[in-house]
């Protein structure tokens, strides 16, 4: 049975007196002091958080924790990410199981908390989540809910992490159905936090950013001195006091002289603050600090002067905290997530799939293009120097030293030969004449959509070619067909209709592979329906001429041969060509992989297949011309 619901428990708000700050360097919360930031410290150590989980969420309001924390988080979010099914068992039923999971994931696990268990873990250590369960008669679904730490608390004499609620006292037992404890490091996961190396920093930056501003204030404008004549009434200097004051907004005063141009006067004095490039450099210090921990990096500091090689060796420190972070997070949530689900709605936690972030870095296609390029032209200069003293360079060793593909060039194509010939057999004709209909009636088209449908739903087994699906989705939406796949249907239901193996699992099992097959080529109406086809053409051919019939089969054998000879002159095929040009992220790695895939083609042999097919074609349509004239 799931396990009761758990009442939250309303965290403690502390309130301020709400009065207006004296300066804008009054908002920086001074609430915490080098005294208290370690007396929650050493609170933390002992396993007690309330005032260490109230230390980090003031960390957080801090726009340089908060920004660094939000870019580890998304960096695993935002991250691709599949559902596995379990890899025991019945696969079929695996595979029904992680698809259910896959419709109820966003409510399993809202994005907003997976946000929090990754950002506590990383600054706190640990996160807690709370697991509601909502109990229907088809399913038991858990629905997640954040659970602040400051809740928390740690018994080292009983060695048990627990939590107040609002019924009371409850024990954290991971897996139970009931918590979900998200502790990345060790067995003390706390003592990983990030909030006790970043504590002081943080604190550092505050007393910086708050001193700073106040030194502006005192510093940052220019402070202006009256110089005023000894002789001067008093009327005067208050006089002279107020046209000052309104200089700030009105921008003109009158300064009154004798005739010796003596009188009164401004100068500006220069305030000076040797102080302010201190809180910078103390602020640039502790920002530093606080992206290493976080990050793993500090790209902006650390990568000034141009040091490329600095900045991918710093990148590959951030990947693996990203690979940690997403096998720690998957880890969590199958153990004592999706174990309990399984285990009360399927009978046996080990069905529970998987769901995967996949954290695995892109390939540098640049990079391995340049490297295949400057290899090339490196082989290409060795064997020019040494053909010149009479040697050889062994390309293949060299090539296998820098990672160069090399395959094989084929064998030129063997001559083709005329063909013998015969009488026109029905697969002759490859395009159906107007008088006969080539649509697929509707019973056809019903077959192939519920083949379709099984095969969607993983009945169709792994033996089922690509090709065979894409024609058959198109023949359902009522594509018309041709004579040459009109004999193909027929003589595959010839091939399989006697098949005692699968005649057996067509009639007993309406979902085995064989019976999705027979569907997927039309069925039982498909059946008919291409030998009704192919006796038309048949009789049709009869009553052709037998100079354009023998003409027409001569041709096509020609063609069917010279496709066979210019594919093995082509290694090459669309497919090839097509994923080399979704893989390529730029135009040197595009011609590389072409390049790549060309090397090793044929084209001499390919041109002289095509002629030689060509040429023969045409002499046997102008003999049958002219025989039947």
């Amino acid at each position: 049975m799931p396990p009761a619901t758990v009442v939250p428990l309303a965290p403690r708000v502390e309130r301020r007196p709400a009065s207006a700050p004296q300066s804008w360097a009054d908002v920086v919360d001074d609430r915490w002091t080098v005294g208290k930031v370690r007396a929650a410290l050493s609170s933390h150590i002992t396993g007690f958080f309330s005032d260490s989980a109230r230390l980090v969420d003031a960390m957080l309001a801090d726009d340089r924790v908060n920004a660094d924390t939000r870019t580890r988080v998304f960096a695993v979010t935002g991250l691709p990410f599949r559902i596995e099914p379990a890899k025991i068992g019945d696969q079929r039923r695996a595979k029904s199981i992680a698809a259910d999971l896959e419709a109820l994931w966003p409510h399993i696990a809202p994005q907003a908390v997976l946000h929090d268990l990754i950002r506590w873990s990383v600054l706190f250590g640990f996160s807690l989540a709370a697991c509601a369960w909502q109990t229907s008669a088809r399913q038991w679904v858990p629905q997640l809910a954040f659970w602040h730490p400051q809740h928390a608390t740690w018994l080292d004499y009983d060695r048990t992490l627990r939590v107040q609620t609002m019924a009371g006292e409850s024990i954290i037992a991971p897996g139970d159905g009931t918590w979900v404890l998200h502790a990345p490091d060790g067995a003390r996961p706390w003592m990983e936090g990030a909030v006790r190396g970043l504590a002081i920093q943080w604190l550092a930056r505050q007393y910086a950013m708050r001193d700073q501003s106040r030194d502006s204030e005192k510093y940052g404008l220019h402070v202006m001195g009256a110089v005023v004549p000894q002789e001067s009434d008093k009327a005067e200097k208050e006089a002279f006091f107020n046209d000052l004051r309104r200089l700030g907004s009105e921008g003109l005063v009158m300064l009154p002289r004798d005739r010796e141009d003596r009188g009164f006067d401004v100068k500006y004095l220069d305030p000076g603050s040797p102080a302010f490039e201190s809180f910078e450099r103390l602020i640039a210090r502790c920002n530093s600090s606080i992206a290493t921990r976080i990050l793993g990096q500090n790209n902006t500091a650390s990568a000034d002067g141009g040091s490329y090689a600095k900045a991918v060796a710093l990148d590959a420190i951030r990947q693996d905290l990203l690979e940690s972070d997403a096998r720690s997070l998957a880890e969590t949530i199958h153990r004592q997530v999706l174990r309990p689900w399984a285990q009360y709605n399927y009978g046996s936690p080990d069905l529970a799939p998987r769901v995967v972030w996949d954290a695995t870095p892109p390939a540098d296609t640049t990079a391995l293009a340049t490297t295949h390029k400057t290899a090339g032209e490196s082989i290409a200069l060795w064997s020019q120097a040494a053909a010149g003293v009479g040697m050889a360079v062994d390309v293949e060793a060299l090539a296998q030293t820098y990672g160069v593909p090399l395959r094989r060039a084929p064998t030129p194509p063997a001559p083709v030969a005329p063909p013998a010939v015969e009488a026109p057999p029905a697969e002759a004709l490859t395009a159906l004449p107007d008088d006969i209909d080539a649509t697929p009636p509707q019973g056809v088209r019903d077959a192939l959509r519920r083949g379709l449908e099984l095969h969607a739903e993983g009945y169709g087994g792994d033996g089922l070619e690509p090709a065979t699906v894409a024609w058959a989705r198109r023949l359902a939406r009522g594509e018309a067909i041709s004579a040459e796949k009109a004999r193909a249907m027929r003589a595959w239901f010839a091939r399989h209709e006697s098949s005692p193996g699968e005649a057996e699992a067509r009639r007993d099992d309406k979902t085995s592979p064989a019976w999705v097959a027979w569907l997927l080529w039309g069925g039982d109406a498909g059946k008919a329906w291409a030998s009704k086809i192919m006796r038309q053409v048949e009789a049709r051919l009869d009553a052709a001429p037998a100079s354009l019939a023998v003409g027409q089969t001569y041709t096509d054998e020609l063609v069917a041969r010279g496709t066979a000879s210019g594919a093995r002159a082509m290694r090459v095929t669309l497919g090839a060509l097509a994923a080399a040009i979704e893989a390529a992220d730029s135009p040197e790695a595009l011609r590389a992989s072409l390049l790549s895939l060309l090397g090793a083609d044929d084209p001499a042999g390919l041109a002289t297949a095509l002629a030689r097919a060509q040429t023969l074609a045409s002499l046997a349509g102008r003999y049958d011309v002219l025989d039947d004239l």
